[in-house]
């Protein structure tokens, strides 16, 4: 099967990237397109490995009209995608079954920050045009049965962890707290979250005769927060493959609170069995029960006092590490995986009208 992955240029990979050798090994041919090769290097996540070929080309049509048919299927990294390539791919590869990735898009009205009504309907829109959605998350899964209904197939999918990252965690010894905050601060929300941990909640713990060490994990920090996290005592890891943090740190915190969709760094913490402290924006893509795989805080105080407690070891940190690596371990498996993409390329694919070629050469070969 040849397979086309269509990237929007904007939404983080590493969902997408998680899944690739369950793909691959189907048998899978991948390629990739995406529009961020015109404005700078694509990278995956750096923990990806064999990452496939990405496609030097002038633009999308471009490649469609010169492939000819080529692709049984496409899948689209994100609505966004889907509403941007969706009539191209159409136009010039009619015969290819399409499918979408939710990326988070599909959220309850509810927390969707204002202004986004219009998006989540160019979404629907672009998602009811495809064959296949995959969505990450049960509240995804049912958010889309109440959006898209019958009109498309609906899979739940997690994101995959890698094998390395379910290593447990040994008892961190140190009596001087460690916070781990990572994420890909090139991204406002992200870089804005830190930002205000280092400001707003950072001085709370102060008062309250907390002073941790603080490790800042990821890349496209900006000049100033790199200076305003450094003259606070942060160590900056720019690795983000590099997995020490998740093991010398009393807890991971991600208090971003817009959509942002699923966070790589919150499922490695989650599967290295590291405590999470997160807001229930964050905490809707994994499990949204507080205190079951992680603590949930709205308000900056709250988090202050989640964090303490989390850093002092307590009974109800051990059940929520305990609970989460349990859901990793037998929810995101690459097994798992490779089982429903399985189910995808026998059964829900071969069955539409657009994978009919594509059915017609995966039976045969």
């Amino acid at each position: 099967m040849h397979l086309l992955i269509v990237h929007d240029g904007t939404s983080r990979l590493e969902r997408i990237g998680s899944f690739l050798p369950a793909l691959t090994n189907l048998g899978c041919e991948i390629s990739i397109y995406s529009e961020a090769l015109n404005v700078a290097p694509l990278s995956f996540h750096s923990h990806i490995q064999n990452v496939p070929p990405l496609l030097r080309c002038p633009s999308l049509r471009q490649h469609l009209f010169e492939a000819n048919g080529h692709y049984h299927a496409v899948l689209f990294s994100s609505p966004l995608a889907a509403e941007t390539y969706r009539e191209t791919v159409s136009l010039l590869s009619p015969k290819s079954a399409l499918l979408c990735d939710s990326a988070g898009f599909l959220v309850p009205p509810d927390f969707l920050p204002s202004g986004s009504a219009s998006s989540l309907e160019r979404a629907k829109l672009a998602i009811s045009c495809c064959d296949i959605l995959l969505v990450g998350s049960p509240l995804e899964y049912e958010r889309a049965q109440i959006l898209i209904g019958e009109r498309v197939c609906i899979r739940l999918l997690r994101t995959v962890v890698r094998p390395q990252d379910t290593i447990p965690r040994e008892a961190v010894s140190s009596k001087t707290m460690c916070i781990l905050l990572a994420g890909d601060f090139e991204r406002s929300s992200e870089s804005n979250a830190l930002s205000d941990f280092l400001d707003s909640i950072l001085p709370l713990l102060h008062r309250g005769g907390c002073t941790p060490e603080l490790l800042v994990q990821g890349h496209g920090l900006s000049p100033s927060l790199r200076a305003r996290a450094r003259s606070l005592g942060a160590q900056i890891i720019p690795d983000t493959g590099n997995l020490l943090p998740y093991h010398i740190a009393n807890c991971i915190v991600a208090p971003n609170s817009d959509f942002d969709g699923e966070k790589p760094e919150v499922l490695r913490a989650m599967a290295t069995g590291l405590p999470v402290l997160s807001s229930f924006y964050v905490a809707r893509y994994f499990d949204p029960r507080h205190s079951v795989n992680m603590l949930i805080a709205s308000s900056k105080l709250a988090i202050a006092e989640s964090v303490i407690a989390l850093c002092n070891g307590s009974e109800t940190s051990t059940d929520i590490t305990r609970a989460a690596r349990k859901a990793c371990i037998h929810e995101r498996s690459h097994t798992i995986a490779e089982e429903t993409f399985a189910t995808l390329l026998e059964g829900d694919l071969t069955n539409s009208t657009k994978g009919a070629r594509y059915a017609q050469e995966y039976h045969r070969g």
